[in-house]
């Protein structure tokens, strides 16, 4: 936060716009993706990413390390 509050859980989420153009800018397919997060169908991971269901914690994780990002960059603060 800019001014020099610590932020609140109610003020950051997942940037979902950044992690579809991770997604598009990788060799991972949609269907590797939904692979490696142990999900059953390729719609549950569009879900995710179009913000109709959360990622899990585990999840982010292991997107930051597929895409070689740090975890952080994952998340943005609410506008």
């Amino acid at each position: 936060m800019s001014d020099g509050k610590r932020p609140k859980i109610e003020d950051i989420e997942v940037n979902l716009e950044l992690i579809k153009t991770l997604r598009d800018n990788s060799p991972y397919r949609l269907e590797d993706l939904t692979k490696i997060l142990g999900l059953r169908y390729s719609a549950s991971y569009t879900r995710r990413e179009d913000g109709e269901v959360g990622f899990k914690p585990e999840e982010l994780y292991l997107l930051s390390i597929l895409y070689e990002v740090p975890l952080d960059t994952l998340f943005i603060e609410k506008s």
